[in-house]
This record gives C-alpha cells, structure tokens and sequence, in this order.
C-alpha cells in the first residue's frame, strides 16, 4: 500500500555519552509504532533492544498525519550511552522504526538483527513498513 508509510525525525544525529535522544513521528494512517535500539558491535549479548512502547510510554497507537513526540513526557528521557567495551572514539547504532496496521507482541530483546527480521517476516508486507536511522555517539 502506498499510502502505508510514515516520517521519523531524530532531534539531531550526533550525541555524546549521557545526552538525551527523542524522536517525531507523523503516520499517512492510524499505525502502531516499535522503535528498536540495534547494537551491532554487540557480539556476545542482545543486539536489539525494544525501546518504544516500554512500561513508561505504554501508548504505541498513533492517529493518521499526527505528529506524535517520543517521549511523550518531559518526565520521561532516553539517554546515549557510550558502550564500555567499545575502545574507540566514536561509534555507530541505529534504529529500527516499525510501523504496523495490527499491534504485534515483540520480545524485549533479540540476540542478532536477524531474529527480529525473522519475526517482521511473519507480518504480511501490505501491513508493515520499516526504516533505519543511524546515528553516532562520541566519547
């Protein structure tokens, strides 16, 4: 469907360690929102971490041409962190943004990028749309 789509901005693309990232969202139709975290350097652990919704910011249901802020509250914050086990100075991650006509019950957590293409796959292609964004974290 063409007109399945959305727009995500990021409040900028370059942070370093402990500044706050936060995202806007306008949907072209009423959709459900996922937002994962991927972790490529990761080599032992969990790759992708889910961090919107999440028990804070439950609500993950946004309404057509609306313009929806993650978070939704200034009492709410997603903070960068710059891993410990990575030795150089700066660094690449990026996000997953999943839009969905249907709710879809994720895990918390895959160990590869691969498990959670597997679980899109499941999803028939009209009813689903995703995008990437990379960004970079300085030390």
């Amino acid at each position: 469907d063409p007109n399945f789509d959305f727009s995500i901005n990021i409040n900028k693309l370059n942070f370093r360690n402990g500044e706050d990232i936060s995202f806007e969202i306008t949907p072209s139709v009423n959709m459900y929102f996922y937002i994962f975290q991927w972790h490529p350097y990761n080599k032992r652990s969990n790759q992708i971490t889910k961090l919107f919704p999440n028990d804070l910011e439950k609500e993950n249901f946004f309404k057509k041409q609306s313009l929806n802020s993650i978070p939704s509250s200034k009492s709410i914050s997603y903070t960068v962190e710059f891993p410990d086990s990575v030795e150089k100075l700066k660094i690449d991650e990026y996000l997953i943004i999943v839009g969905s006509k249907n709710k879809i019950e994720f895990l918390d957590n895959y160990v590869f990028f691969s498990d959670l293409k597997k679980q899109l796959r499941k999803v028939k292609n009209s009813e689903l749309k995703y995008n990437q964004k990379q960004y970079t974290i300085l030390r």
